[in-house]
């Protein structure tokens, strides 16, 4: 089965804290390597882009529409 690659990837991330919050089924050390780990794989993924969780979602929404024009979407 073939599945396209996206033409554009995000990658929202926030403090282990914040993510331990929303996700407490993990710890806060997983979350800082995990955190590590997708910062790591970023840059080889085609048209990656690290967004701040943290901030206000109309925030992320905003910096999230900045990168789709580059896109065409």
């Amino acid at each position: 089965m073939f599945v396209p690659s996206p033409d554009v990837t995000f990658l929202l991330l926030t403090s282990a804290e914040t993510m331990r919050q929303r996700k407490p089924e993990l710890t806060i050390e997983e979350l800082k390597l995990q955190t590590i780990d997708y910062r790591e794989l970023l840059p080889r993924i085609k048209n990656g882009h690290e967004i701040d969780a943290g901030k206000p979602i109309e925030s992320i929404i905003n910096d999230i529409n900045e990168f789709l024009p580059k896109y065409g979407k």
